[in-house]
């Protein structure tokens, strides 16, 4: 459905509490995460973020394999079957297009600080709940008001997220088979609630719309209309309060400063350089692409390190200005970690070890080297997840893998694995809630001091973050939640579409 001006974020709203009460029906445990894009327009060339690799939402092709862009071709939305009858997903993330109003071709951005910063200093509701810009008809008493807003009112600025990713995302029509389009709208309704708590008073929560008026909107976005297709519902229970009191609450977007430069993700780095109102988290960017102009060393480069303005990937060998000191020799005992002697891979066995680091208490035996941790490991071998996803089955899922011949320590030792071994196409982030090692040398990594040496690949396997941050849905029963919208049997509504994308998206994050 195409939604314009002032029915857009409550329409929205109600559409995605549909969709994540689907993934629930599948894993009790998902929210739908929202994508922080300040976080990709701090770089110079958003589309180089890490966002757009395999390890997090995939890569294109780089060539135009349809009319709309170029097919995703990894990460764990490869292969994904569009409901268009598409094989795979397009996307032209960050390529050059033609504006609409000089007719020059620039590069697109999504959202910037500047939209957001428009957005959660606004004072006045018309100005979040808004009429079309193009609607300048007499007797419209909001056409000077949205046009003095540039294209900072949030539909226009939200609009700048689907032109940036492109491909599917840049179509009314196919928009929502990406699943960047769910994480899209969770940041637009993330800074609305934002706006709510800190611009309203909690009286006006329920009851704040802009004045219904024919000369600058169609009757269907008036307060009291259906909320089509979601009868009986109408545009104003797109205001309840219910939504975040019974189902779900963001965290709160990553910072950083000179005296605290960690922004929680092996993902992001703390940009000392080019923010304008000082320290900013952004994005890593990805091997072959520019890192070029920050002074102050910064970890710019995902997996990587800035070498003559590209990145490149890491190589122990190459020479440095300033040498890393030597780690000493650490003997295989088990409390190395507890000792201080894991002290240069903090960040990256964090991510990934999370278990053996200490960072969550694990409900098992980390030294079982025969046994399944994980409540669906016979489930996921049967879908082929023993090869699919080695590394985290052989670590959680050992006795239904069949990888109990070998104690971990021998296959580690044996194979040469290290903390600088290459990371699968993705972590598994999925079970945040949960205490799991991503790999199976996790803990003969961290008795030999690896859970604070290397700051990137550990980051990924052990320890939640991401560029993405999650709405976390709170322990409470889906039935606290009142309404006719708290059943999937809405007449005249089919939610097979809905469902049917909701079990591959919680198939792919769970």
């Amino acid at each position: 459905m195409r939604t314009v001006v002032a029915v857009h974020i409550v329409w929205h709203r109600e559409y995605l509490k549909r969709f994540e009460l689907a993934l629930r029906q599948i894993d009790i445990s998902i929210g739908i995460p929202y994508i922080d894009w300040t976080l990709d327009d701090a770089l110079d060339h958003p589309r180089d973020s890490i966002l757009f690799s395999e390890y997090l939402m995939g890569d294109t092709s780089g060539k135009r394999d349809n009319e709309n862009g170029s097919w995703v071709i990894n990460g764990p939305f490869k292969d994904f079957a569009t409901a268009h009858g598409n094989p795979r997903l397009t996307r032209w993330v960050g390529e050059p297009i033609e504006d609409p109003v000089t007719k020059e071709m620039i590069e697109p951005r999504p959202m910037t600080q500047e939209h957001v910063d428009y957005l959660l200093n606004a004072e006045k509701v018309d100005q979040i709940i808004t009429f079309p810009i193009f609607k300048d008809e007499e007797g419209c008493n909001y056409s000077k008001q949205i046009k003095k807003a540039q294209g900072r009112d949030p539909e226009n600025a939200h609009g700048r997220g689907h032109m940036f990713v492109g491909g599917d995302m840049n179509e009314f029509s196919t928009a929502s088979n990406d699943p960047i389009f769910y994480m899209h709208h969770a940041f637009v309704d993330f800074l609305w609630e934002e706006w709510r708590k800190n611009k309203q008073d909690p009286s006006q929560w329920e009851i704040g719309w802009i004045t219904d008026s024919e000369a600058c909107s169609a009757f269907r976005h008036f307060v009291g209309e259906d909320m089509y297709p979601f009868v009986p519902m109408v545009n104003r229970d797109g205001l309840s309060v219910n939504y975040t009191k019974n189902m779900y609450k963001y965290e709160p977007r990553l910072t950083c400063n000179r005296e605290n430069i960690d922004c929680k993700s092996g993902f992001l780095f703390c940009d000392l350089t080019k923010g304008k109102k000082g320290p900013r988290c952004a994005s890593k960017i990805k091997k072959g692409k520019s890192c070029s102009g920050y002074e102050h060393n910064e970890d710019v480069c995902y997996l990587g390190e800035c070498i003559d303005g590209i990145c490149v990937e890491y190589d122990p060998n190459r020479p440095k200005t300033t040498p890393s000191p030597k780690p000493k020799t650490i003997k295989k005992t088990t409390n190395q970690a507890a000792r201080g002697d894991c002290k240069y891979n903090k960040a990256y066995m964090n991510l990934y070890c999370e278990a053996s680091c200490g960072i969550c208490k694990p409900n098992y035996n980390l030294v079982d080297d025969c046994t399944d941790r994980f409540s669906r490991c016979k489930s996921s071998k049967e879908q082929g997840y023993c090869e699919q996803y080695k590394y985290w089955m052989d670590e959680n899922c050992r006795r239904s893998c069949n990888r109990c011949e070998n104690t971990r320590a021998q296959e580690c030792s044996a194979e040469g694995f290290s903390a600088t071994t290459r990371a699968p196409f993705r972590c598994h982030d999925t079970l945040r809630d949960k205490c799991y090692n991503e790999h199976p040398c996790c803990q003969y990594w961290s008795q030999l001091g690896e859970c604070q040496r290397n700051t990137v690949w550990m980051s990924c396997y052990c320890k939640k973050a991401s560029l993405i941050a999650a709405s976390k849905p709170p322990q409470k029963n889906l039935s606290n939640f009142p309404g006719p919208n708290a059943k999937f049997d809405i007449p005249g509504h089919d939610f097979k579409d809905v469902s049917e994308n909701a079990e591959l998206f919680a198939n792919i994050f769970g």
